[in-house]
Order: C-alpha cells, then sequence, then structure tokens
C-alpha cells in the first residue's frame, strides 16, 4: 500500500521535470553562445567595412557647402537660409565657388583641362549637377470669407494632391516647365513631408560664368515663388586618392 500510494502521488514526475530544466537551460545557453557568435561576426563585418576617409571626405563637403558663408555677410550660409534673397546669395556665392575651382592656393591654374571642376584641387564633379523644385497650387488652403477680399494668393503644403504642374514664368526653357517623375524613381522624405522625384528642372553648366548667368537669369525672372516648397541640388564627386564617391543633396 505504501508502494502504491507513492506511485500514485506522481513520485517519478519530480525527476523527469529536473531532466527537462537542463535540457531548457542548456539549450538555451547554447542559442545564446550562437547568437554571440553571430553578433561577433556582424561586428566585425559592417566596422571592417567602414573606411575613415568616408567620414573625412563627408565632413569636409559638408562644411564647404553647408557652413561656409557668403561673402560679405557671414551670417548667411546653407543652414541660415530663411528668404528667397538669401538663397540667391548661397547659390551664387559658396555654391557657385565650392562647384568651380580653377586655381591653387597660390592662384595657380590648378588643371589645363577645358570643362573640367576639381573640387578641393582633387575631387572629381561627375557630369553636371542638377537644380529641382516642387510647387503648390494657389488655393490649396482655405481663406474664411470675411478674409476673401483682402487675401488672393493661398499656398498650403505640399501634397501630390496640392503639386503645382503647369508651366509658369518665361515658359521657355524646362526650368519653367514641369517634367514627370519616373515611376521608379524614389520619393524623398524631409523634415516636413515626402516629395516626389519630379518637378521643375534645370542642369548647370560646366562652365562657371554660364552658370553664375543662368543663377541671374533665374533670380530676376523669379524663379522661386510663394508656392515653391522645397528644392534639391544634387551632384556626385569622385576622389582617386581614397577611390571614394560622394553624393550630395
Amino acid at each position: 500500500m505504501p508502494e502504491a500510494s507513492w506511485w500514485h502521488r506522481g513520485g517519478t514526475s519530480k525527476p523527469r521535470l529536473h531532466y527537462r530544466k537542463e535540457v531548457e537551460i542548456r539549450t538555451t545557453l547554447q542559442e545564446l553562445l550562437l547568437y554571440f557568435i553571430f553578433l561577433i561576426n556582424l561586428c566585425i563585418l559592417t566596422f571592417g567595412m567602414v573606411d575613415p576617409h568616408m567620414y573625412y571626405l563627408n565632413k569636409v563637403m559638408a562644411s564647404l557647402f553647408l557652413d561656409t558663408s557668403v561673402p560679405g555677410e557671414e551670417r548667411i550660409n546653407f543652414k541660415s537660409i530663411h528668404h528667397i534673397t538669401d538663397f540667391w546669395k548661397f547659390m551664387e556665392g559658396p555654391l557657385l565657388e565650392g562647384l568651380y575651382w580653377d586655381s591653387w592656393y597660390n592662384n595657380q591654374q590648378l588643371y589645363n583641362l577645358k570643362n573640367s571642376s576639381r573640387i578641393y584641387y582633387e575631387n572629381i564633379l561627375l557630369g553636371l549637377p542638377r537644380v529641382r523644385q516642387l510647387k503648390v497650387r494657389n488655393s490649396t488652403c482655405k481663406v474664411y470669407s470675411s478674409f476673401q477680399s483682402l487675401i488672393n494668393e493661398c499656398y498650403g503644403k505640399y501634397t501630390s494632391a496640392n503639386e503645382d504642374l503647369s508651366d509658369f514664368g518665361l515658359k521657355s526653357d524646362t526650368e519653367w516647365k514641369y517634367s514627370t517623375s519616373n515611376t521608379s524613381s524614389p520619393w524623398h522624405r524631409g523634415l516636413v513631408g515626402v516629395y516626389r522625384s519630379g518637378g521643375y528642372i534645370f542642369t548647370l553648366s560646366k562652365s562657371k560664368s554660364e552658370t553664375k548667368t543662368k543663377f541671374i537669369d533665374l533670380r530676376l525672372n523669379s524663379w522661386i515663388t510663394r508656392g515653391t516648397r522645397v528644392i534639391f541640388i544634387d551632384f556626385s564627386l569622385y576622389n582617386a586618392n581614397v577611390n571614394l564617391f560622394c553624393i550630395i543633396r
């Protein structure tokens, strides 16, 4: 009877339960070990692919185009643009001077190459820089009836529904005509919205003087309007010394 009551109470369940816990602990430790090995390999591969020259090239280019002030106006650089006039001062100043280098620090000619741009002496400008803007239509925000006689224009935030697709200004060149985006082109997420890849586009010239003339022409003919919501400046560089490409937007 005592032996039967011992089996009835489940006396053999304790060793089995203890064995299961040991198996679970052993399995957990094995999985943790494999996970740590995976993390170590991942870190080795990730940090092994990082070239310190990437950081310095990016830092130098950011300093050149974002932190350089407009000559004669130390308070104005790319990061401090608040008005249309500030934007054009940046375009005709730091951007223009940063894109087209034609002499060494001792004023000797940089390279005897026609239509070639070497940013910071050794960074080759690939292709032509491109400037693109996106606009919204008038009357894309609501004006209360009491103020409609005083307010004739109201431009809302950028959305694909509010985007302006019509020609404007001189309506002669591509910068005044809307260019549709490629369906496979990615959209760009900014601080205040998501923007498609189409817009009003113009490419800069390989000549510094021609580019400056283009900037002045666009400024005088009001290429930027109240409906402008975002402007992109895109170009690419290659540095043969460190064998790195740099895409700037």
